[in-house]
């Protein structure tokens, strides 16, 4: 995905966004503390949005009227913690029609609203062209969605940029239900509730969940022994993992992370490559070890003396290219080199990349003090 970096100019009259659409405003509870949003509402005033971001932040303004309402609000946490994806994702094209107990649906509460902004009755198909304009369009609860007070609490809504830089990327536009602009910080996660409207990273073309939806644990379920040695025949996994700073991972509002893990070795023999999408709360997966337990192959005396691992961010580029990596070890006082290749998506963040001797002792913890750390374990 081409990444563009979003230029900012002087305006002093509007934010130009699609349909022209403008919203009155009223005082609201921000939810940064004021010396971290100083400085920040003016230059985000002054970013004029190309016609994608003015269609999601139509979008976002939609939703966030809509929240007004409670039962909306009960609506949106409810799907959000069924996390059919691992996270607190509400796939549009999934549930979007589905009616509660009252007869409302997602579809018919932000249609209503859409209608109210413009005045008029618009067609259904004319809103759903403005959704179509967000691929695999989900609305999302990434952070503090359990303890979100549906009755009592109406949130701020932020959406994803279509053409995001993350490593960029310092705060967000957030609405409240009112129209009111907010700037969040990206740098902090915000103590309350925030939905944010996007792309749902953890499906395919198809709608369906992308790898494994990954059940850790912080406690071992099988007892570490250093002194157990490799053995032919023995399946390794990758039993342990801890992310020391989650946040240069994935920000906030893009909810847990989508680790794609590929493992190989110089001859073939194991070539392996799947998707982990974590189902914990973001806070619980920053700077803790869990235990996953993921099988990654059968190995055995005759197999190469390295194996080669690539973890990487999936950020749902289905365009995809080669990446090559020089490998080299040392054997028997001879340094051996090859190179290695991968498939994975131009827009996806290469986070660890290592190789390691199979020859090392069973429990072994790598990439030590790096941004991401994992143990490997071998068993029969």
């Amino acid at each position: 995905m081409k990444k563009i970096k979003i230029s900012l100019i002087m305006i002093s009259a509007m934010i130009i966004f699609a349909g022209g659409m403008f919203l009155t405003s009223c005082d609201k509870t921000e939810l940064v503390a004021p010396n971290e949003n100083e400085g920040l509402e003016k230059s985000a005033e002054e970013i004029v949005l190309t016609q994608n971001d003015a269609d999601r932040e139509l979008l976002a303004k939609i939703v966030a009227k809509a929240l007004a309402e409670e039962d909306f609000r009960t609506i949106i946490k409810s799907e959000a913690m069924l996390m059919f994806d691992g996270d607190y994702d509400v796939l549009y094209n999934k549930v979007g029609k589905k009616q509660n107990a009252k007869g409302n649906s997602i579809e018919s509460y932000l249609l209503n609203t859409y209608n109210q902004m413009k005045g008029k009755n618009a067609s259904q198909s004319e809103f759903e062209k403005l959704v179509s304009f967000i691929p695999d369009f989900q609305i999302s609860v990434p952070v503090n969605c359990e303890e979100w007070d549906t009755k009592n609490y109406t949130p701020l809504v932020t959406y994803i940029p279509a053409n995001l830089d993350e490593a960029t990327a310092k705060t967000t536009r957030a609405f409240d239900s009112n129209g009111k602009l907010h700037i969040l910080s990206l740098e902090k996660e915000p103590e309350m509730p925030v939905v944010v409207i996007g792309s749902c990273e953890r499906v395919d073309e198809k709608g369906e969940v992308k790898g494994q939806i990954m059940q850790i644990s912080d406690k071992p379920i099988i007892e570490e022994n250093d002194k157990v040695t490799r053995q032919s025949g023995m399946k390794e996994y990758v039993y342990k993992i801890k992310f020391n700073d989650l946040s240069s991972v994935e920000k906030w509002y893009l909810g847990g992370p989508e680790i794609k893990v590929a493992a190989k070795t110089s001859d073939g023999g194991i070539d392996y490559k799947t998707t982990w999408n974590f189902n914990n709360k973001r806070a619980e997966l920053n700077d803790e070890w869990y235990y996953c337990y993921c099988f990654i192959s059968g190995w055995y005396f005759s197999d190469p003396e390295v194996i080669h691992y690539i973890f990487y961010e999936d950020d749902s580029d289905r365009l995809e290219s080669k990446h090559t990596f020089g490998v080299s070890y040392t054997l028997a006082g001879m340094k051996i080199s090859y190179e290695m290749e991968y498939e994975y998506g131009n827009s996806d963040k290469e986070i660890l990349e290592i190789s390691y001797d199979t020859r090392d002792p069973k429990y072994r913890v790598y990439a030590t003090g790096t941004t991401m750390e994992f143990g490997v374990a071998f068993w029969f």
